[in-house]
């Protein structure tokens, strides 16, 4: 039933110890080529949010999080399976990077295998199917998917796409009701790990015309058409979970924003990149020379570009028609590239990324194939092929190891990787603003400015630079240069809650208050649960003689967050600043008893034990709070209260 052109029956095993330990050797350098990641950081471009700063994964497994994996769509993705695969890591390694880098090896090489096995089950010849598997596990495109934690999604639903298809292979051999069912669930578990699978029906349709051959002796038109839909029609359970996957994933996109609109990236522009992209896979396949984490949307394609692009592959899919009824590996390899890649070529364009290498990991496996079958009949009239065949196989994977092991080293952590991105090219916008972050870290602000600059002239309508820069001017002290570019990142993106908290401190400080308490409203709106937001707008109230209005966010912060002394201490001062001064002596003995050596808290509790008339008690707590801090024996208490109320928190 099985034919690669070679029956199983006439398979050269030739010498099988020789095979297996080309096996062991494959798995042994895939393991060298990538051992260093087990030394790697996590990258600040997606790791925070899949691994080492998201609050439900870092808990690891608990009943709420494994709820929160199925419902949340904060990535602007539906992954329930990832989000699980993340916690399990966590589990495990906890905050260890290398713990995690470690779990994307051992599924790269599991996927290798799986590949290898796959490709043998199916009646290859085991030297082409152990090729095959070397291309797909050396070659340096796939590096993203496996140095880069985030990219877990893309070898967990490559690992349960191949598995998806052994089992519709093997149901194919009994027709047992069960094979059927467990092939369904395997790719309802694909597609939890990531809908790039939701193309999987279509390509099985690929498989059953070869190595399936389950189109042959359809004899007339009208028995091929029937045949065809009754492949279809087995297929439709696979089509409906397609269907939902696809509809949970534009979902989540519009959910937070990732989905481009037709304004903002034309519809003309999105058919030119798809074109071109293809392209461009096909050339850094070939010549896997300048690979990049990130590649900026073009603005612009080129005429010759986009014509020569369109010529190849019209030209190249004519000429794989034409041969497939003599060469199904043309079509079948072709096709399972072509539409392996349809769900994130930029038909529906998600994020800003013009293509990505990681896009390629399981599509490639098409291309490989073509190449691998196709190399030996182009070279059958050649003396000594099969020696030729070896020596350049053997060359071929060596160059792909040296060029795979050098471009792991540049994920090393953060700073390396933008930075070699941004020797590719000096306008990738991302890079720039992503490494002034990094640097800004290190504080160094100076080089951080330079970058956040260059990602706005090379990239004006992308948010994010102008907040970083007004951040890095915040933090220099040019607190007017820095609300100039806070206001050009909220008119640009609304949603930043960490700027609205930035830019509202900055009139906090100044003194406009109503300025103040808008932006903190706005950040609150977006960060809420943020104490310190709250916190301060509860302050930007006071400063308007809003007390009351101020009082009420204290206490409604207290009721699920009691353990929190600031808090308690704001509130006493505000109410002590209205006289009520039982009540403020009462939540000030709180802030003491959750922070003994809280000394506002003390200095400020002797004011209201004053006027409650326990001068001895009073004494005791304003030499306590001189103890722990000095300064308060310059503070004249009463006269502070009858000041500005701001200056209340001075010392808290």
């Amino acid at each position: 039933m099985l034919d690669f052109r070679e029956t199983v029956q006439a398979r050269i095993t030739g010498n099988q110890y020789i095979y297996n330990l080309g096996v062991a050797v494959l798995i042994i350098l895939v393991l060298v080529v990538y051992w260093p990641v087990r030394n790697y950081d996590f990258i600040s471009y997606d790791d925070k949010l899949y691994a080492s700063e998201n609050a439900h994964v870092i808990s690891g497994f608990k009943c709420e999080n494994v709820i929160w994996a199925f419902t949340n769509m904060e990535t602007g993705h539906w992954h329930p399976l990832t989000w699980l695969s993340h916690m399990l890591d966590n589990e495990i390694f906890k905050n260890n990077a290398g713990g995690h880098h470690w779990t994307n090896l051992i599924l790269h090489l599991i996927n290798s295998l799986l590949l290898l096995s796959l490709l043998n089950y199916l009646g290859a010849y085991q030297w082409k199917s152990l090729l095959v598997t070397a291309l797909f596990a050396l070659h340096p495109l796939n590096v993203d998917s496996v140095a880069w934690i985030s990219e877990r999604k893309n070898l967990l639903s490559t690992a349960l796409g191949m598995l998806t298809i052994f089992s519709y292979s093997y149901y194919l051999r009994n027709f047992s009701i069960y094979s059927f069912i467990m092939t369904l669930l395997l790719y309802a578990l694909g597609l939890l790990a990531k809908p790039i699978l939701v193309v999987l029906p279509v390509v099985m349709l690929l498989l059953d015309f070869w190595p399936l051959n389950r189109f042959r002796n359809a004899g007339e038109p009208s028995m091929m058409v029937r045949r065809i839909f009754t492949l279809l029609i087995e297929k439709i359970p696979f089509f409906i979970l397609s269907f939902l996957s696809v509809v949970m994933t534009i979902t989540a996109a519009k959910h937070v924003g990732t989905l481009a609109s037709v304004s903002s990236v034309p519809l003309l522009l999105r058919l030119n990149n798809i074109l071109v992209s293809y392209v461009v896979y096909l050339r850094k396949t070939f010549w896997p020379l300048d690979l990049s984490f990130f590649y900026p949307f073009p603005e612009t394609i080129a005429l010759p570009l986009l014509l020569f692009s369109f010529m190849f592959l019209v030209v190249t899919t004519f000429f794989v028609v034409w041969r497939g009824l003599h060469y199904p590996f043309l079509p079948v390899g072709w096709f399972f590239y072509i539409i392996n890649l349809l769900p994130v070529i930029g038909i529906l364009q998600v994020g800003i990324q013009g293509m990505a290498d990681r896009y390629a990991y399981l599509p490639l496996i098409g291309i490989f194939i073509m190449v691998v079958w196709g190399v030996p009949i182009l070279l059958q009239k050649l003396p000594h092929r099969c020696f030729v065949m070896i020596i350049s196989a053997i060359i071929v994977l060596g160059i792909l190891s040296f060029w795979t092991c050098k471009q792991v080293r540049y994920w090393k952590n953060s700073e390396t990787l933008y930075r070699h991105a941004l020797s590719l090219s000096p306008d990738n916008y991302l890079a720039h603003d992503l490494l002034g972050k990094e640097l800004m870290k290190q504080g160094n602000l100076a080089g951080a400015e330079h970058h956040f600059q260059a990602a706005i002239k090379y990239a004006p309508s992308f948010p994010p630079p102008y907040g970083h820069l007004g951040l890095v001017l915040d933090d220099l002290g040019k607190k007017d240069e820095a609300m100039k570019f806070f206001i050009m990142n909220l008119r640009l993106d609304p949603a930043d809650a960490q700027i609205w908290y930035r830019l509202g401190k900055i009139y906090f400080r100044k003194g406009f208050y109503p300025e103040a308490e808008r932006c903190f409203r706005e950040a609150y709106h977006r960060w809420p649960g943020n104490t310190e937001v709250n916190n301060i707008l509860a302050l930007s109230l006071a400063g308007q003689g809003r007390y009351e209005d101020a009082i009420q966010i204290y206490r409604h912060e207290l009721q699920s967050r009691s353990d929190q002394a600031g808090l308690w201490n704001n509130l006493a001062m505000l109410q002590l600043k209205l006289g009520k001064n039982q009540e403020a002596a009462k939540n000030f003995q709180k802030a003491i008893h959750l922070q003994p050596d809280y000394a506002n808290a003390h200095f400020y509790l002797a004011v209201a034990l004053t006027r409650l008339h326990q001068l001895d008690e009073a004494r005791r707590h304003k030499l306590y709070a001189v103890k722990i801090n000095p300064d308060f024996k310059k503070i004249k208490g009463e006269k502070m209260i009858s000041g500005n109320i701001i200056e209340l928190f001075s010392g808290s």
